[in-house]
């Protein structure tokens, strides 16, 4: 549980005015861990209440969320790896209002002896919907900006850890 308060003092037009935003923002997560398999579920909310002298007609606004995480560790080095994250944002301006889920795929296989070299296979926005949306409450304006992000790729990837002191483990493949 998070909770945040801002208070800015401008003037406009020689008027004197306070924006004030109290922002609550409770998160939940669950985790669950083994050899072999790994998964974590996060769900989060974030409910704004801005206020203004000069302006008095200010709605409150929210942004509320789930992230995902499996990971399963398979024979042979192999890993496969998915995340998900959904987003809903509410009482925004027309266009703003923005739902999106963003799902992210990862195949792994180590090599060597202590595991240091690792070979993935990525595939990230998978769903073509990566997208920025955000809030901003300023001096005597709301600013809603909607920002196109790194959309739909691909990735090969070749990591060597020069420091890994992982030991070979008995017989077993993972």
């Amino acid at each position: 549980m998070s909770a945040s308060f801002n208070n800015n003092i401008s003037f406009v037009n020689d008027q004197k005015n306070i924006t004030q935003v109290f922002d609550v923002s409770p998160n939940f997560g669950i985790e669950k861990q083994t050899d072999n398999f790994e998964i974590s579920l996060v769900a989060n909310y974030s409910y704004n209440i801005p206020k203004q002298t000069i302006v008095s007609d200010l709605k409150s606004y929210y942004t509320y969320g789930f992230d995902g995480n499996i990971t399963v560790k398979l024979p042979k080095k192999f890993k496969i790896n998915t995340t998900g994250n959904y987003v809903n944002n509410g009482n925004r301006a027309v266009g703003y209002n923005l739902n999106y889920f963003i799902l992210n795929a990862a195949l792994s296989k180590t090599f060597l002896k202590n595991e240091n070299l690792i070979v993935s296979a990525e595939a990230n926005d998978i769903l073509n919907q990566n997208i920025s949306n955000r809030r901003e409450v300023v001096t005597n304006k709301i600013v809603d900006t909607k920002t196109q992000i790194i959309r739909r790729y691909f990735l090969a990837r070749v990591i060597f850890k020069f420091n890994s002191v992982k030991k070979k483990e008995e017989e077993d493949d993972y």
